[in-house]
């Protein structure tokens, strides 16, 4: 029989729980499967659950006379087994695994990743999330954008803040450009520092990453539709070495950390929400910083960007799969001006530079193409009491927008950007002037 997709989701209770065998069937011919874990009384082998973009089959049925929460087996975690790719007539490595949960609401909301050997796809929603044959026109085996710093996984970025005396920490969650959702996600705790956020276990959303003072351990928030789900240690880092940075620089579709301990840099590289790998980057002359992470040459893997604080030069580390490869010129700045932030402000897919004048308040952008600066563009003036804070994709059309914060009303507003410029300027929230903007 055929059931309403919204009303069975696998939600359950301490009922007895069944463990499911399921299949996905989407409409480009790929296919996924695996298990459900749920209240008995939701399913029946040979029901089908429709979605917009391809059906779910329930094939079997493990009946049990308990509720499976009581062994770690919570109501509505689904786990997928395998992905089988119509474009290559082949079953595909998933990123996750066979004993991982991919999913804590039932069916469709899952999410995982399968490799191609070019890259990971993602996919899961129910099929909204599939690339091959998506609906949005890309082609086969294309790795789907993902907005920057998004808390929920719809595709817009969100906004962290940080109580400036408690150290609470809070969320605006946005869609269409407007704040329209806020809550709690909990407070930093004594001797621990709010790195920001990241995508730390590949899942889509992003995480918050800490990092404890006193013994250099590294943590992270995992996040699920905007609510902390759980936290997990990353890893332990030496004496010295202090993270100031993130991004996918190994190309696998998660977020690794940089750390700096004087002149050097190091990275680890994350998998499924812990480090794996650790390695030296390279090393600084005085005067160096890193200022922005971001694929600033189109290659897939985000590069590091530095400001020399003296001559206002800027230089790039080309990365590909975790290792600098070519340093790079990209341009200088004059006195003043300073790199604030970053983002595909031109739908290119390459990572911009936005830079501030807080004593000409102003703001430029510098246009990036093959890792070096092809256009450098003012973007406009702002008032008394505005600073530039973020980017971050506020509309969900694909390019990053510019987030600014007025500091004695916490006024947010974002300057949405079409093309490289200024398409118009709105409001995103009215906050307080006592919680700091931080991502």
């Amino acid at each position: 029989m055929s059931i309403s997709f919204s009303t069975k989701s696998g939600a359950g209770s301490d009922a007895p729980d069944s463990i499911f065998e399921w299949i996905f069937e989407a409409t480009s011919g790929d296919r996924w499967g695996g298990r459900l874990i749920c209240d008995s009384n939701l399913f029946t082998p040979g029901d089908s659950v429709a979605t917009q973009y391809g059906r779910y089959l329930i094939l079997t049925e493990y009946a049990h006379q308990a509720d499976l929460s009581t062994i770690g087996l919570d109501d509505a975690n689904v786990f997928v087994e395998w992905y089988y790719s119509a474009g290559s007539s082949s079953f595909l490595t998933t990123r996750a695994g066979p004993g991982t949960v991919v999913g804590y609401a039932g069916l469709g909301s899952e999410q995982d990743a399968a490799y191609t050997a070019r890259g990971w796809i993602e996919f899961g929603f129910g099929g909204a999330q599939q690339v091959d044959g998506n609906p949005d026109g890309r082609g086969p085996d294309v790795i789907a954008p993902r907005a920057r710093n998004d808390l929920n996984g719809d595709g817009s970025s969100d906004v962290l803040f940080v109580h400036t005396a408690s150290r609470s920490i809070a969320s605006w969650e946005i869609s269409d450009g407007v704040a329209r959702q806020g809550g709690m996600l909990g407070v930093e705790a004594p001797g621990w520092r709010l790195i920001g956020l990241a995508d730390a276990n590949g899942d889509g959303t992003s995480d918050l990453v800490f990092q404890h003072g006193p013994s250099g351990l590294v943590a992270n928030w995992e996040v699920i539709v905007g609510t902390v789900y759980r936290s997990t240690v990353i890893g332990t880092a030496s004496d010295g070495w202090e993270v100031v940075g993130q991004g996918d620089i190994d190309g696998d579709g998660t977020a690794d950390l940089l750390f700096q301990n004087g002149g050097l840099i190091a990275s680890w590289i994350l998998q499924n929400g812990v480090a794996v790998h650790g390695a030296v980057v390279g090393g600084l002359s005085a005067g160096w910083r890193l200022t922005d992470v971001g694929d600033v040459d189109g290659d897939g893997n985000a590069d590091l960007l530095f400001q020399h604080a003296d001559s206002g030069l800027i230089v790039t580390w080309l990365v590909t799969e975790g290792v600098a490869r070519q340093s790079v010129e990209v341009g200088q700045v004059s006195a003043g001006w300073q790199l604030v932030a970053g983002g595909d402000l031109d739908g290119n897919s390459t990572h911009d530079l936005v830079f501030q004048h807080l004593g000409a308040r102003q703001v430029t952008a510098w246009l990036t193409g093959g890792g070096r600066a092809e256009y450098a563009r003012i973007l406009g003036g702002f008032g008394d009491g505005w600073s530039l804070a973020t980017t971050g994709d506020t509309n969900a059309d694909g390019i990053d927008d510019l987030l600014f914060r007025h500091g004695p009303s916490g006024l947010v507003s974002a300057w949405v950007m079409q093309g490289g410029a200024v398409h118009h300027a709105q409001v995103v929230g009215a906050g307080s002037a006592d919680w700091e903007l931080l991502a």
